[in-house]
């Protein structure tokens, strides 16, 4: 009797320590620089993390031509080429050992398969054509293991169906005034897929960063001690429990450890 009450205590003891590690860190600490190789390509797009090789991605947006790189877990730049499209977004999916992508404007969704070491194989696919987004510029955050498409257009979280390109759900942002949102970097929401804390805003003035649940309501907030010039668009991202900003003037991203 003894033993199942110890194993029973065992188990609130860790569903309380795994609920309380889901919360964000009230000191984000930053812990790993991504240097760019290249020289083309201003804007920032998105950074994704592939857990099977350990590797990191990051793409630029602007021009078809402007680079894709692909690092080591210790920042080593292992892969530079140009991406193919002009990139709104981009996320790895484990299924097909592939990057997906959504593009400027009408340019639809793009794929970009990988090699067994994961990384391109220089091939790239246009999977769907037509305007599958909010707006021209919208960034795209890719939920591969829903199948989903998170983009925002002002208060509005519109989720779109990967293999539909159509709309699926709305979602209205509440709890913080008209006013922060747009000191927002705009044209991007980010999903942390972390439970009560699922969707993120940044504050470039302050920074801050503001937490939703999946409803769209507003949860807490947290500082962050950015030392550099924060954009007003674009140039920020979310991967590995990390929130990702990319500095224009330095040519790098900095992770920001936040769970």
């Amino acid at each position: 009797m003894k033993t199942h009450v110890f194993s029973f205590a065992a188990l609130v003891s860790m569903l309380f320590t795994l609920f309380i590690s889901a919360q964000p860190l009230n000191n984000p600490q930053k812990d790993l620089v991504l240097e760019i190789k290249s020289n083309d390509g201003n804007n920032g797009i998105a950074v994704t993390y592939n857990p099977e090789k350990d590797l990191y991605y990051v793409a630029f947006g602007g021009n078809k031509d402007y680079p894709l790189e692909v690092f080591t877990s210790t920042g080593k730049n292992v892969y530079t080429k140009e991406i193919g499209f002009d990139s709104r977004g981009i996320a790895y999916d484990k299924k097909t050992n592939s990057l997906y992508g959504n593009a400027y404007d009408d340019g639809g969704y793009y794929k970009i398969p990988l090699n067994d070491a994961g990384l391109p194989t220089g091939q790239i696919e246009n999977i769907m054509t037509g305007m599958h987004q909010p707006n021209a510029q919208s960034g795209g955050f890719f939920d591969m293991k829903k199948k989903l498409i998170y983009f925002r257009n002002g208060t509005t979280i519109y989720i779109y169906k990967f293999k539909t390109g159509l709309v699926s759900k709305e979602i209205e942002l509440s709890g913080i005034s008209s006013r922060e949102v747009e000191n927002c970097v705009e044209y991007i929401i980010l999903y942390t897929g972390k439970k009560g804390y699922e969707f993120i805003l940044v504050n470039y003035l302050s920074p801050k960063i503001y937490f939703f649940n999946k409803k769209g309501e507003y949860v807490t907030n947290i500082s962050l001690n950015y030392e550099d010039y924060m954009h007003d668009f674009f140039n920020l991202s979310y991967a590995n429990d990390r929130l990702w900003i990319y500095s224009k003037d330095y040519r790098r991203w900095t992770g920001y450890k936040l769970f």
